[in-house]
C-alpha cells in the first residue's frame, strides 16, 4: 500500500534548513534533495560533487565548509532572537 504524499506538510515547516547531499548517493538521487529542498520554505541546499551516501573521510572539509557557517549564521540569529526577548 503506498503511502500518503507528506510534501504539504513540508510547506508547514518553519524551521531553519539545511539539506547537505552528494551527488553520488547511490541510494538517494540528488533529485530527492532538490524536491524536498524546494518545498521547505527558506530551506538551503548544498550539493556536494562526488560525496556518495554515507561519511567519507576525503569529504570533510567540504562538509565542514557546507555546516558550520550555516550553524554559525543560525547561532546568530538565535541570539539575536534572545537579545529581544
Amino acid at each position: 500500500m503506498a503511502e500518503p504524499s507528506r510534501v504539504g506538510l513540508l510547506n508547514q515547516l518553519r524551521v531553519p534548513n539545511q539539506m547537505v547531499h552528494g551527488t553520488a548517493d547511490p541510494l538517494v538521487s540528488v533529485m530527492h534533495g532538490v524536491h524536498l529542498s524546494a518545498h521547505i520554505q527558506g530551506s538551503q541546499l548544498r550539493l556536494i560533487a562526488g560525496l556518495a551516501h554515507r561519511f567519507q573521510a576525503l569529504f570533510k572539509a567540504p562538509l565542514l565548509g557546507a555546516v558550520l557557517p550555516y550553524l554559525k549564521a543560525a547561532q546568530g540569529e538565535q541570539l539575536g532572537h534572545l537579545a529581544r526577548l
